[in-house]
């Protein structure tokens, strides 16, 4: 049965539909003969990625399970919007010929710390009522307080909620990515199923009060030795956060720095709104379904 507008996964049926996403402001992406005016008012400008070059010339090769589409998935774990999605991104390599790779970005918060003190007045009236809509809209358990009182945040902020805490003090974030960046260079075939996993610990209301502890848990789950993981992954800290800086720069070449943001042959689908358009685009290079086995 074709499920081009229903993706499944093993918890929830989830459509693929239009979402509407308030996001933060990126460069400005423009073709380069009207680059040229925007720098000359300056105005910061992103140069076209060369790979755009290509996206109307389709793959011409037969795509099956050996022989999968590759979409990589740039993400960061603060994001609800990228939580909401994470189900479909998942469920677009188990149901069809695909293969999700996910790299991991750190939150707005801590790349840019003074960024939501200039954030629109609105953001913090429209964003939770969006992202609460959406995951009645998507049947997708959300648990999120922003008072910070029944909400795990992987960002330590101060008592306003927009301060955010110096490197120093923050005690959850840099652990959850060692671990993240871990699986993404080690154990990349489990890597979308951990950050799924990750996600749904963080912001379904099952994590547990001493939420860091659940990493270990979540590796052991996936048939690994957490502990032994989580050791490896601090004594070597500077090599595997090292990974988020380069995620942080091959995403952002894409075209689009944000997330969630679904890499297609060099093509930046951006937000949890796009899936259905990056299934679009796939199918347009053969993406074709998974064969399953006949039920008895």
């Amino acid at each position: 049965m074709k499920r081009i507008h229903r993706m499944r996964t093993a918890a929830l049926a989830v459509p693929l539909l239009f979402v509407p996403l308030v996001g933060y402001a990126q460069d400005h992406v423009l073709p380069p003969a009207d680059a040229d005016k925007m720098v000359d008012a300056g105005i910061k400008v992103m140069a076209r990625p060369k790979a755009w070059d290509d996206i109307d010339k389709p793959l011409t090769a037969s795509v099956t399970a050996k022989n999968p589409l590759a979409v990589t998935l740039c993400t960061s774990y603060r994001s609800p919007f990228a939580y909401l999605g994470m189900d479909r991104y998942a469920a677009l390599q188990q149901d069809y010929n695909a293969k999700v790779s996910v790299r991991y970005v750190y939150p707005i918060a801590i790349r840019d710390p003074k960024f939501f003190e200039k954030a629109s007045d609105y953001r913090y009236l429209y964003d939770p009522h969006d992202m609460e809509r959406i995951s009645k809209f998507l049947g997708i358990p959300y648990h999120v307080d922003f008072s910070g009182k029944t909400w795990i945040d992987p960002v330590v902020v101060g008592g306003n909620l927009i301060e955010i805490a110096p490197k120093e003090k923050q005690k959850y974030i840099y652990r959850l990515y060692r671990a993240s960046t871990y699986m993404q260079t080690e154990h990349p075939d489990l890597n979308l199923a951990f950050a799924q996993r990750m996600f749904r610990k963080i912001y379904d209301g099952t994590a547990s009060m001493t939420w860091p502890d659940d990493i270990p848990k979540v590796l052991d789950e996936l048939g690994l030795d957490g502990k032994a993981i989580e050791k490896e992954a601090k004594a070597n800290e500077a090599k595997y956060l090292a990974v988020v800086e380069k995620n942080q720069e091959w995403c952002h070449a894409s075209g689009h720095g944000g997330v969630p943001n679904a890499v297609f042959r060099g093509e930046p689908f951006w937000g949890q709104d796009r899936i259905d358009q990056l299934v679009w685009r796939m199918k347009q290079n053969g993406l074709t379904e998974r064969e399953r086995a006949p039920v008895r």
